[in-house]
């Protein structure tokens, strides 16, 4: 993506928006490996060569003849309608793009527009991420013939919303009768477009990508892109899409100069050439956890949420708490805090402590005692006074910003937290709140991320809110995992927990005996099933409720399968999931 940026690339202009590469070639098999070689793409290849170079060549080589040959240099000296090209079409355009993200807005607007006011022929559209390989590849009956070279877009990578008609768009009925929905996936990814982006990111960053990656970037922005390299590599596309191949200013026929500009806009840009020798390798780093099973959303060694609507829990026993567990937190070990007590991190050397008389909020040493008994060597190291008293708070994970709710109000406060110098400078300044017009019940539950600046309340009544951090603005309400009602029916089991994973951005939410994980847009993805919650006995007649949860922030990568939850109990017991 920093090379992208380097070549002036940008999320906010069609016509030249960031290449990503094709990386896998198998979109049939019902596994993946991503440590198996064959499972990749040439990258020291472009598009068009994998299958149809001796085409694309003989194609130059033709027009090369018609113009009278090249100097010594490989460039040709003619006028502009005249060079020589392997490619008519590109890798990027505007188009491309407007072709992958057509199912998500602000997209699906311009690909109408693009095509006056409404969308592209069915059997043309984006509707199958192997037939678009086999399209871009060059597969024998491929319909778009030499036409199609595209390369990726980054929400291949990070975004599986794009996969899906979540907006419900009517893109009509293809010739076979097959009406146009969701992008059809490879089996390996088992229907799930969060498998699909997990394992097409974990295949980017696999042994295999990060030694030849640099073939592609030479190809892309590097020395293969122009000159007597491009040649060789077949990888010479339209003289118009190079940075610097026309003066506009020196021309004067306003006709002329506007179907350049046409040209330009319309039909793709090649980023700006970045290097001009072989780009190195990148060091290879080994990433564990990456073969996709016919069962897993999200795997781990310890326990694992199995797929939607089904999580199982460790069988690993971990010594049970003294109390009601009302949080768990630090990233090298486990650390099981009282209610109304907050690690602070990021050194979680010390804990916020409110629910006094006085309203005042304790920042207390951890020292070794347990927390929430407030013994062994913990000491007080400042007293906070506060106007009004908390109820619920939750801490960014850097310890700068707090956010409270108070009893019987659905306000929510946003402080600053000062941490510098001594005791006597410690603050909490208040930044604004916000009042929650989603909550018809106390607040009971709160978690907000600096990395993807959101914040989730969940009340009482069993309502999850997704909140903008930045702007202090409702986003949208969760999907519930269990009841809600309005306070009077009294069959809600209220929000217990909520907490967020700041790499991957997956949302927890638990409620009564169960949790949901959702992503960052707040879509359900998993779901504690009912069968797998925790009992305190054999015997027993009710599950124990969730107090806490905690998300492992370690090692653990955005398309790694190592996601671990960690639930406490009203009995003080601690599960890992």
């Amino acid at each position: 993506m920093h090379l992208n940026t380097l070549a002036g690339r940008s999320y906010n202009d069609l016509t030249q928006y960031p290449v990503f590469p094709w990386i896998l070639a198998d979109y049939d098999s019902e596994a993946l490996d991503v440590n198996d070689p064959d499972m990749y793409r040439d990258l020291s290849k472009p598009m068009g060569a994998l299958r149809r170079e001796e085409e694309f060549r003989a194609r130059y080589e033709g027009l090369l003849e018609s113009v009278g040959g090249a100097d010594d240099d490989g460039e040709i000296d003619h006028p502009l309608s005249s060079r020589p090209f392997h490619y008519g079409t590109h890798y990027s355009s505007a188009a491309i793009t407007l072709h992958y993200l057509m199912r998500l807005e602000p997209f699906t607007s311009h690909f109408r527009r693009l095509h006056g006011g409404k969308f592209d022929h069915a059997d043309r559209l984006f509707t199958s991420i192997g037939g678009a390989w086999k399209s871009a590849a060059g597969f024998e009956g491929a319909q778009n013939g030499t036409q199609d070279v595209k390369e990726l877009t980054p929400e291949f990578f990070y975004l599986p919303e794009f996969l899906e008609n979540v907006n419900e768009c009517a893109f009509g009925t293809s010739q076979t009768g097959v009406v146009v929905g969701d992008v059809e996936l490879p089996p390996w990814a088992n229907g799930s477009p969060s498998e699909f982006v997990r394992l097409n990111r974990a295949a980017l960053e696999s042994s295999y990508v990060s030694a030849n990656l640099h073939h592609w970037i030479d190809l892309i922005f590097g020395y293969k892109q122009q000159g007597q390299e491009a040649v060789e590599a077949c990888n010479v596309f339209y003289h118009l899409t190079y940075e610097g191949s026309v003066d506009l200013d020196a021309i004067t026929d306003p006709s002329t100069k506007r179907a350049i500009l046409d040209q330009i806009t319309e039909f793709g840009q090649t980023p700006s050439q970045l290097f001009r020798t072989p780009h190195p390798a990148r060091a290879t780093v080994s990433v564990s956890s990456t073969t996709s099973t016919n069962s897993s959303l999200f795997a781990s060694s310890v326990g694992l949420l199995s797929g939607v609507n089904n999580a199982q829990s460790s069988s690993a026993s971990i010594q049970d708490i003294a109390w009601t567990i009302g949080g768990v937190g630090r990233e090298e070990k486990v650390v099981a805090m009282g209610p109304k007590c907050l690690l602070i991190p990021p050194r979680n050397s010390e804990y916020l402590a409110w629910g006094f008389q006085d309203r005042s909020v304790k920042v207390i040493s951890t020292g070794s005692a347990e927390i929430g008994g407030h013994g062994g060597d913990s000491k007080v190291v400042a007293c906070l006074e506060l106007d009004v008293e908390i109820d619920v708070a939750t801490i960014t994970t850097d310890g700068r910003i707090v956010i409270t709710s108070s009893p019987g109000l659905p306000v929510l406060r946003m402080r600053t937290y000062t941490t510098m110098g001594t005791s006597s400078t410690r603050s909490l300044t208040l930044m604004g709140s916000i009042v929650s017009p989603a909550h018809h019940q106390r607040i009971t539950a709160l978690q907000a991320s600096r990395a993807y600046s959101i914040l989730v309340s969940g009340c009482a009544g069993g309502v999850a809110v997704l909140w903008d951090l930045n702007r202090r603005r409702f986003i949208r309400q969760l999907p519930p995992i269990c009841g809600q009602d309005d306070g009077t029916s009294g069959n809600a089991k209220g929000i217990a927990a909520i907490c967020i994973n700041e790499v991957a951005g997956d949302i927890i939410v638990a409620a009564g005996a169960t949790f949901g994980v959702y992503n960052v847009n707040g879509v359900l993805r998993v779901r504690l099933d009912d069968s797998v919650v925790v009992f305190q006995d054999p015997n027993a007649l009710s599950p124990v409720f969730i107090t806490s949860l905690a998300v492992n922030r370690g090692e653990a990568c955005e398309w790694s399968a190592e996601k671990h939850v960690v639930t406490g109990h009203a009995d003080g017991t601690l599960c890992v999931w």
